[in-house]
């Protein structure tokens, strides 16, 4: 079952019973590397909940002597479900090793930095969306097309996003530089199973590289119609230099 370390109302009796229905029974713990400091919440049915308007809210510093005390709950993975909808904007749950050594959720300061998205500069958009959509799965969320041909794309996949641009010079289609593209450059999509990932793609027609383990990771590769490298990995504990077989 999952753990929640709360530094803050979660502790707290009424609160514990309104959002999970029962009386809460945890052990102390502390989080290591992270600072506290006061939020103030904005929702007005949070606050009311909660009885106050200025909450706990911690901060990843690095440093091992900065702490901050609280307790950790054993919980449901419905109950964890419930403690997401209670935390108010502002927060986000990620996981942490506490000073006991348990891994824990915690709700922490969101982070003003909170992804990283790959600009791809294409030859032919067309072609390198048949390959994202229909190939890899990617799903077209945004895109600026005129004259009624997409010329740049925002593409998803699970939490995963890249940006696709069309080369274009003098209405058409050109400019691109002489050469490969992205040489040198890997980008990397971390999975929860990389060899689910190269099933699903080869089964669309995709030429995808057999998954092998590397760095702790099992790791599938394939390039898209521009020779841009794109590795989904996933962690495991199969020796290094594994093939997979199957």
């Amino acid at each position: 079952m999952p753990l929640l370390f709360s530094y803050g109302t979660l502790q707290q009796e009424a609160v514990q019973l309104s959002t999970f229905g029962r009386q809460l029974h945890g052990q102390p713990d502390q989080l290591v590397g992270f600072e506290q400091s006061l939020l103030k919440i904005e929702d007005p049915q949070f606050v009311a909940t909660s009885g106050t308007a200025h909450h706990a809210i911690v901060r990843f510093n690095g440093k091992t002597e900065s702490r901050v005390s609280g307790t950790v709950f054993e919980l449901s993975e419905g109950e964890l479900a419930s403690a997401d909808r209670y935390e108010p904007a502002g927060y986000k749950r990620i996981s942490t090793k506490l000073a006991s050594g348990k891994q824990a959720w915690v709700y922490a300061a969101a982070p003003n930095v909170q992804q990283a998205v790959p600009f791809f500069n294409v030859t032919d958009i067309e072609a390198s969306l048949r390959f994202y959509v229909d190939g890899l799965g990617f799903a077209m969320t945004m895109q600026w097309a005129p004259e009624a041909r997409v010329r740049w794309c925002w593409l998803q996949l699970g939490e995963a996003a890249v940006m696709l641009q069309e080369y274009w010079r003098d209405g058409r289609p050109a400019g691109a530089p002489a050469g490969p593209l992205g040489q040198g450059v890997s980008v990397c999509f971390m999975c929860a199973d990389a060899i689910a990932i190269y099933h699903e793609i080869t089964s669309r027609g995709i030429s995808a590289a057999r998954p092998f383990v590397g760095n702790g990771l099992w790791v599938t590769t394939v390039h898209d119609p521009d020779g841009y490298r794109l590795e989904f990995e996933s962690p495991t504990d199969v020796p290094e230099e594994t093939e997979y077989t199957g």
